[in-house]
């Protein structure tokens, strides 16, 4: 993480992200549609890709961010960073990683 931190020049701590518009409450509807979506995402990966389920974790990630923070954070390149900082540390936790992988595991299986 701190090499990646000296080759940005920057550091995700501390840092603030804030929605770029006005908080609102998203509707169930909401929900239930980003939740279709990963779920779409995340059957499209091959069942036999060997990284499939770092695969699905990352979507499930970048999808619920990009959800509640906005879709210009994909023009951010050290978005994509953070990403991968943040799964490294929910998978680095065993009960975490688990539960991740059964959430995974519910959304994917959705029809």
């Amino acid at each position: 993480m701190s090499e990646r931190t000296a080759q940005t020049g920057k550091s995700f701590a501390g840092q603030k992200f804030s929605p770029s518009s006005k908080t609102v409450r998203p509707s169930v509807n909401s929900f239930e549609t980003l939740k279709t979506k990963i779920g779409e995402r995340i059957r499209a990966i091959d069942p036999n890709d060997s990284h499939r389920k770092k695969k699905a974790t990352r979507i499930f990630l970048e999808s619920v961010l990009l959800f509640e923070f906005g879709n210009n954070l994909m023009d951010d390149p050290t978005f994509y960073i953070l990403i991968e900082d943040i799964q490294n540390i929910m998978e680095s936790d065993e009960a975490t990683k688990l539960q991740i992988e059964r959430l995974v595991e519910e959304l994917t299986s959705r029809t």
